[in-house]
Formats: C-alpha cells, structure tokens, sequence
C-alpha cells in the first residue's frame, strides 16, 4: 500500500509532489512563518486574535454608589465579597455610635469605601486595557 498523492514534507523545508507511485520534479519553495518582535506582539483586549468586548466600569458611578450605600461601589465593580464585608463594618460601626466609637469608624469606612470603588474601577479597566 502506497501514500497517497499530495504535497510531503523534505528534509530542507521544501515540500515535493508524490504522485501515488513515484517523486515527480515539482517542487514546492519552504515556507517560513512570520516572526513578529515581542516589542510589536498585540497586547490587550483584543490580543491573540480572540474578540473581547466588555463594557468599562464608571469610576465616577462607583463613588457615587459608595456615596449612597457604602459597598455598592464595590459590588458594581465585581468585588462582591468587598463589597459585602463594607456594607457589614459600616452597619456595625452605626451600632457602635452608642458607644462614641462610630462617630470615628463610620466616617472612616464610609469614606474609604468612596476612595476604593474609584481606584478598583479605574484598576479593573486599565487590566483590560480601557484608558479611563
């Protein structure tokens, strides 16, 4: 049993006809794959030749979430555990205005929370490659 005809692989990258029976003269020159330089290699959303779209988060909208109900910011932002646990110290810190310690924990939570849904929105697009 014999190949079959088609194009094969030599030995100096070049390729050669078998006709079924015999090598024929034709030839096929090598063929080289393009090097692209790691400097030029596509990076980002888009890289490797995979489509993605996503939406960009709004850092402005994730503060003004936090502003409302501190954590929220966090949750529109994917950081739901963050968010979450937010909410939770900021509730424990109102309890504890009953004894003078929330007028300071409050505030502060509340106020981080604004700064962190800004900052993890503004990170969660530059990771994609969203200039925001």
């Amino acid at each position: 049993m014999s190949a079959a005809p088609g194009w094969y692989p030599q030995g100096d990258g070049s390729q050669r006809y078998w006709s079924g029976s015999e090598w024929t003269e034709h030839r096929a020159p090598a063929t080289s794959a393009a090097v692209v330089p790691a400097a030029m290699a596509p990076t980002g959303p888009y890289a490797g030749g995979v489509t993605q779209f996503v939406a960009p988060k709004n850092p402005a909208l994730s503060l003004l979430g936090s502003f409302f109900i501190p954590g929220l910011g966090q949750l529109m932002n994917g950081d739901t555990g963050k968010g979450i646990g937010m909410f939770v110290g900021y509730v424990f810190s109102f309890l504890l205005m009953f004894v003078l310690v929330g007028f300071l924990t409050a505030p502060a939570i509340w106020i981080w929370g604004m700064i962190d849904a800004y900052q993890s929105a503004q990170r969660w697009n530059l990771q994609r490659g969203i200039v925001s």
